[in-house]
């Protein structure tokens, strides 16, 4: 496997609408050269690609916030733990995904995130995008539709798997979902690369680590995805998708 860490480009990034504003669209009422120097100033007061090692955090639970996040390389998982010590995983953020933007209307965290693999991400600190917002309202606007995109992918992300009973449909949204956001390349979107652990997954589903390992042998009997690892081959959309909508995988 490649060692070197695999960057998102920056256009590939949720965070490219802030980082290089678009003179005439994104800034209708702004001259050229006010959005160059807005995008210098977003642009030389970022942190780039802060490194975060697999295991650590890059903020935890009940921390200030203070800064956005984009995923440059690497994935994380979002956890919340209780007053009784109980962890119960949330979610993922891929590369080109925010992080920190569940906190944006409270004072701390209410999750941890943790990096999946040795990871990188680049941070905005918040007061700069205060300051841009009061000087330029049409930045403020491109920042309240990132977040809206980024809501709507969170919202997503938990209604695909709520409404879904059986071990085979969780699994079948999961992985069709996933394909959406974490491709090993864009040529060959079929191919996704589970840089979470199956006992993530399996959490995340509400299985069992057992029943989640006899369901993808299933999955893989039946001829819907080809496992090897962590790397999955989706062989059939169509009939996962069947699956996802209540019909039987042998049918």
């Amino acid at each position: 496997m490649n060692k070197t860490p695999d960057f998102v480009a920056c256009e590939d990034c949720a965070l490219d609408p802030i980082c290089h504003p678009l003179p005439g669209e994104a800034y209708s009422t702004a001259e050229p050269s006010l959005s160059t120097c807005l995008e210098n100033y977003v642009l030389g007061n970022m942190e780039r690609r802060r490194a975060v090692s697999a295991g650590k955090a890059v903020y935890q639970q009940g921390e200030p916030v203070t800064a956005i996040y984009a995923v440059t390389s690497g994935a994380f998982k979002l956890l919340k733990q209780s007053q009784q010590g109980h962890q119960q995983l949330s979610g993922f953020r891929f590369q080109g995904e925010l992080l920190g933007d569940e906190a944006l209307a409270v004072a701390s965290h209410p999750l941890s995130a943790i990096a999946l693999s040795d990871a990188s991400v680049c941070v905005i600190p918040l007061d700069i995008i205060q300051n841009i917002s009061k000087a330029v309202p049409e930045f403020q606007q491109i920042f309240l539709r990132l977040i809206i995109q980024q809501c709507y992918l969170a919202h997503q992300e938990l209604s695909d798997y709520v409404a879904l009973n059986s071990a085979e449909q969780k699994l079948a949204g999961f992985l069709l979902h996933l394909s959406k956001r974490n491709t090993c390349k864009k040529d060959h979107p079929d191919c996704i690369f589970l840089q979470m652990s199956r006992t993530d997954i399996a959490s995340y589903l509400g299985l069992r680590h057992e029943t989640l390992s006899r369901t993808l042998g299933k999955l893989q009997k039946y001829g819907l995805i080809q496992s090897k690892g962590k790397q999955i081959q989706l062989l059939n959309r169509t009939r996962l998708a069947t699956l996802v909508s209540g019909i039987n995988i042998s049918e």
